[in-house]
C-alpha cells in the first residue's frame, strides 16, 4: 500500500498467505497454507522456494543478514533456511519443546566424555590417511609425468631427430663458413696492411707538395691587392689626365701585377698536384676502412662447432636407438594413469572421511565444552531476569510519581501567581475605562462633523475625475484598439510571410523529395519498359511452339500408319521364312533315307555284280540322292531369300519405329512448356517491376499533388499582406478621429479636476488625522475592556486548578513514601545477581 492505495498484488500461496517478512535489503519472505516458504523481489518475481513442509507454515521471519530466515509450521517444526540462487536450502533445525536445562546439562556432559575419548584415535587416522594420500598423489604425478614424457617423446622424437639432423647439417655448414670466413679475414688483414703501406707512401709524397701549394693563397692575395692598387691609380689618373706621377704610378702597379700573376701561375700547377694527391689519399683512406680483427674468434668458433657436431651426432644416434621402444610405452600409458588416479581418489576419499570424522568430533567437543556452563548460567539467569523486571517496574513507578509531584507543584505555584497578576490587571483596567470612553466619544463627534463638511468637495472631485477618466478611457480604448489592430495586422503579415516561407521550404523539400523519388523511379520504370519489351517475343515464341506441336502431332499420325504397315510386312516375311525353313528341314530329312537306299543298293550290286536290275536300282537311288541334294540346295536358297526378306522387313519396321518416335511431339510439348514458363516468368518479372515501380509512382504522384496544393497556398499567403494593410487602414481612420477629439477635450477637464482634487486632499488630511485619533482612542478603550475580561478568566481557571494539583501532590507523596524503602535494596540485590551471572558465563 502507498497512501492507502494498493500498488502491487500477486498470488503467492495456494490457499492463502500466513506470514510475510521484509529482509533488510528489500526482498520479501512469505509462508502460506500450501506448506511453502518463498522469497520474492519487490515487484513480485519469485527468487526462490523451500521444499514443502507438509503442513501450514504459520510464521516466517527474515534475519538481519538478508541471507537467512526462520519458519515455524503447525506441527511445531522450526527450520532455518539459507537463500540460494534459485532455492531456499535448510541450514538448521530447532526444537520447539527442548528438554529441561538440568537434563540437557547431563546429556551434554555424557556426550562430551564419549567424544573426548574417541578424538585421539580419529586424529591418528587423519595422519595415516594424509601420508597414504600424499604417497598416492606422488605416485599419480610420477606416472602422469612419465606417460606425458613418453607421449611427448613419441610425438616429438622423429621431429627432434629431423631437427637435430638439420642442426647437424647447419653446424657443418657453419663450420665450413667459419673456415671460409677465416681465410677471407686473413686475406683482408694482408690487403689492409698493403693499403696502409700505400697510404703512408702517399702521405710522404704529399707533404712537400702541400707545403709548396700553401704559398698559392699568398700569391692570390698579392694579385688581388696589386690589382686593387692599379684600379685606384687608374681612377686618380682619370681624374687628373696627363699627370706624370700618376702615370708612372699606374705603370708601376701594372708591372707589379704582372709579376704577381706570374708567381701565381707558377704555383697553380703545384696546387693542382697537391689537390690531386690529397683526393687520392682521401679516397685511399676511405677505401681502407677499419683494420680487420685477428681470426682468433673464428678459431674459437670452429673448435666450439666441432664440439657441437660431435654432441649432436651422438644425440641423434641415442634418439634413434630409443625410437622403437616408445610405442609400447605410450600404449600402456592410459591404463597406468587410470590405475594411479583410482588409487589417488581412494586415498583422498579416505583422508576426507578421516578429516570429516575428526573435525566433526572436534567441532562438537568445542561446542559441548561451552554448553554446560552456558546452560547453568541460563538456569541462574532466569531468576536474574525476574528480579530485573521487578526493579525496572519499581524504578519506573518511582520516576513517574516523582515527575507527577514535581509537575503538580510547579503548576500550583504558577496558578497562584497568575491569580495575583490578574487581580492587579482588573483593578487597573476598571480605573482607566471611564476616561478612555469619554475621550473616544469626543473624537468620534469631531470625526462626524468633518465627514459632513468634506462630502461636497468629495462629490466635486469625483465628478471632475469621472469626466477626465472618460476622455482618457476613450483615448486609451481607441489607442488600444489601434494597437490591437496594428498588432493583428503585423502578426497577420508576419504569419503570412512566415507561412509563405514555411510553404516555400516545404515546396523545396517536396521538390527535392520529388527529384529523389524520380531518381528512385527511373530504374523501376526502365525495368518495367525492359520487361514489357521482353513479354512480346515470349508471346511469339509460345505461339511458334504451339504450331510446331500441331505439325509434329499430324506428322506422327502418318508415321504411325507406316510403322503399322512395316509391322504387318515383317509378320508376313517372318511366316514365309518359317515355311521355307520347314520345307528345308523336310527335304533334309529325306537325304539320309535316300543315302541309305544307295548304300543298300550298292551292297546288293556288290553281291550280284553285273546284275542289270541292281545296277539300275543303284543308279535310280543315286539319282534320288542327287535330286534330294538339289532340292536341299534349292530349299536352302529359298530359305536364305526368305530370311533376307524378313531381315529387310525387320529393318524397315525398325526404321518406321524410329521415325514413329513421339520425341518430336514431346519435344514440341517441352518447347511449349518452356515458352509458357518463359512467358510466365516475363509476365511475373513485369508484375514485379510494376510492383516495384508502383510505390515510387504513388510517392511521385502524391508529392506532386502536395507541391500543387502548397503552391496554391503559397500564392494565397503572398497576397495576404496587401489585403491586411488595406483592412488596417480602413479600421483605424475613425479611431484616430475619436482620439483627436478626446485629446482636445481633455486639458480643460484636467485643470478642473486638479483644482477640485487639491481642495479634497487638504480636507481629507484633516479627516484622516481625526480618524487616526478615533482608532487610537477606540483601541485603547477596547484593550482595557479585554484585559479585564482575560484577567477574570485567568483567575477562574487558576482557582479551579489549585485544588486539583493539591490532590495530585498528596497522592504522589503517599506512593513515593511506599516505594522509596524498596528501591535501594532491590537495586543491590539485582546487581549482586547480575555480577554472579556474568562470572558464570563461559569465557
Amino acid at each position: 500500500m502507498n497512501e492507502g492505495k494498493q500498488v502491487k498484488n500477486w498470488a503467492a500461496h495456494g490457499g492463502g498467505v500466513q506470514s510475510v517478512s521484509f529482509t533488510p535489503d528489500g526482498k520479501i519472505v512469505s509462508s502460506g497454507n500450501d506448506g511453502l516458504v518463498r522469497v520474492w523481489d519487490i515487484n513480485g518475481n519469485k527468487l526462490g522456494e523451500a521444499p514443502s513442509q507438509g503442513d501450514l507454515v504459520t510464521k516466517v521471519v527474515s534475519l538481519f543478514d538478508s541471507k537467512n530466515a526462520i519458519s515455524a509450521n503447525w506441527r511445531g517444526d522450526i527450520i532455518q533456511w539459507t537463500f540460494g540462487a534459485t532455492a531456499l536450502n535448510e541450514s538448521g533445525r530447532y526444537t520447539s519443546n527442548p528438554s529441561l536445562i538440568a537434563q540437557r546439562i547431563v546429556q551434554t556432559e555424557q556426550r562430551l566424555a564419549e567424544l573426548t575419548t574417541k578424538l585421539p584415535t580419529l586424529q591418528a587416522a587423519i595422519k595415516t590417511a594424509e601420508a597414504d594420500a600424499k604417497a598416492r598423489d606422488e605416485a599419480l604425478a610420477k606416472v602422469r609425468a612419465e606417460v606425458a614424457a613418453n607421449e611427448a617423446r613419441s610425438k616429438n622424437l622423429p621431429g627432434e631427430i629431423a631437427n637435430d639432423e638439420k642442426a647437424l647439417a647447419a653446424l657443418k655448414a657453419a663450420r665450413t663458413k667459419a673456415e671460409q670466413d677465416k681465410a677471407a679475414r686473413t686475406a683482408a688483414i694482408k690487403a689492409h696492411a698493403e693499403k696502409s703501406a700505400k697510404i703512408a707512401a702517399q702521405e710522404k709524397e704529399l707533404a712537400p707538395v702541400a707545403a709548396e701549394a700553401a704559398k698559392l693563397a699568398a700569391a692570390d692575395k698579392a694579385v688581388a691587392d696589386t690589382n686593387a692598387a692599379l684600379e685606384a691609380a687608374k681612377k686618380e689618373l682619370a681624374a687628373k689626365a696627363g699627370d706624370a706621377a700618376l702615370t708612372a704610378k699606374v705603370k708601376d702597379s701594372e708591372g707589379k701585377l704582372a709579376a704577381a700573376k706570374a708567381e701565381q701561375q707558377k704555383i697553380a700547377p703545384v696546387k693542382a698536384k697537391a689537390d690531386q694527391l690529397t683526393a687520392a689519399l682521401a679516397k685511399a683512406k676511405a677505401e681502407l676502412g677499419a683494420a680487420p680483427a685477428a681470426p682468433a674468434d673464428l678459431d674459437k668458433l670452429i673448435a666450439e662447432t666441432d664440439a657441437k657436431i660431435k654432441a649432436t651426432t651422438e644425440g641423434i644416434a641415442a634418439k634413434k636407438a630409443d625410437l622403437p621402444k616408445l610405442p609400447a610405452l605410450v600404449k600402456a600409458g592410459p591404463d597406468r594413469i587410470k590405475n594411479a588416479e583410482s588409487n589417488a581418489v581412494t586415498g583422498k576419499n579416505n583422508l576426507v572421511a578421516a578429516q570429516t570424522a575428526a573435525n566433526s568430533a572436534s567441532t562438537e567437543i568445542g561446542i559441548l565444552q561451552k554448553v554446560p556452563t552456558a546452560l547453568k548460567a541460563a538456569q541462574f539467569n532466569t531468576g536474574v531476569l525476574v528480579e530485573k523486571e521487578k526493579l525496572a517496574k519499581l524504578e519506573a513507578d518511582f520516576t513517574d510519581f516523582t515527575e507527577a509531584k514535581k509537575d503538580a507543584e510547579a503548576a500550583k505555584v504558577s496558578a497562584a501567581a497568575r491569580i495575583e497578576d490578574s487581580k492587579k490587571a482588573i483593578a487597573a483596567s476598571t480605573a482607566a475605562q471611564p476616561g478612555l470612553e469619554a475621550a473616544l466619544k469626543k473624537v468620534q463627534g469631531e470625526q462626524a462633523g468633518l465627514e459632513t463638511s468634506i462630502k461636497p468637495t468629495r462629490d466635486a472631485d469625483a465628478a471632475a475625475a469621472a469626466k477626465v477618466n472618460e476622455q482618457k478611457t476613450i483615448i486609451t480604448t481607441k489607442e488600444a484598439e489601434i494597437a490591437a489592430a496594428a498588432k493583428a495586422k503585423d502578426e497577420g503579415i508576419a504569419a503570412a510571410k512566415k507561412a509563405a516561407e514555411d510553404i516555400a521550404k516545404v515546396i523545396e523539400t517536396k521538390k527535392k523529395s520529388l527529384a529523389e523519388v524520380n531518381g528512385k523511379l527511373a530504374a523501376p520504370e526502365k525495368a518495367v519498359k525492359a520487361t514489357q519489351d521482353a513479354v512480346a517475343p515470349k508471346d511469339a515464341a509460345l505461339a511458334a511452339a504451339k504450331k510446331a506441336h500441331s505439325d509434329a502431332t499430324a506428322d506422327l499420325a502418318n508415321k504411325d500408319k507406316a510403322a503399322k504397315d512395316t509391322e504387318a510386312a515383317l509378320a508376313a516375311t517372318t511366316a514365309a521364312q518359317a515355311a521355307a525353313e520347314k520345307a528345308l528341314t523336310d527335304t533334309r530329312a529325306k537325304q539320309k533315307p535316300a543315302a541309305d537306299a544307295v548304300n543298300a543298293a550298292k551292297k546288293e550290286l556288290a553281291a550280284k555284280a553285273g546284275d542289270a536290275a541292281l545296277t539300275a536300282k543303284v543308279a535310280a537311288a543315286e539319282k534320288a540322292v542327287a535330286d534330294i541334294a538339289n532340292a536341299i540346295k534349292a530349299a536352302e536358297g529359298e530359305a536364305g531369300a526368305k530370311k533376307n526378306a524378313r531381315n529387310d522387313a525387320a529393318k524397315a519396321r525398325d526404321v518406321a519405329k524410329a521415325a514413329n518416335n513421339p520425341q518430336s511431339v514431346n519435344k514440341a510439348l517441352a518447347a511449349i512448356k518452356t515458352a509458357e514458363q518463359q512467358l510466365a516468368q516475363a509476365k511475373s518479372e513485369l508484375a514485379a517491376a510494376e510492383k516495384l515501380a508502383a510505390t515510387p509512382r504513388a510517392q511521385r504522384d502524391a508529392i506532386q499533388k502536395e507541391i500543387d496544393a502548397q503552391g496554391k497556398a503559397l500564392a494565397e499567403k503572398q497576397a495576404a499582406p496587401a489585403a491586411l494593410e488595406k483592412d488596417f487602414a480602413a479600421k483605424i481612420a475613425p479611431l484616430n478621429a475619436a482620439i483627436a477629439a478626446a485629446k482636445t477635450a481633455l486639458p480643460p477637464l484636467e485643470q478642473a479636476y486638479a483644482a477640485a482634487h487639491g481642495k479634497l486632499d487638504a480636507e481629507q488630511k484633516v479627516l484622516d488625522a481625526k480618524k487616526a485619533e478615533v482608532a487610537k482612542a477606540n483601541g485603547e478603550f477596547e484593550g482595557a475592556k479585554k484585559k479585564k475580561t482575560d484577567a477574570e478568566a485567568t483567575i477562574a481557571a487558576a482557582t479551579k486548578e489549585i485544588p486539583e494539583k493539591d490532590k495530585i501532590i498528596a497522592e504522589a507523596t503517599a506512593e513515593l513514601a511506599k516505594l522509596q524503602p524498596q528501591l535501594d535494596p532491590m537495586r543491590t540485590k539485582v546487581k549482586q545477581m547480575n555480577d554472579q551471572y556474568l562470572t558464570m558465563l563461559p569465557k
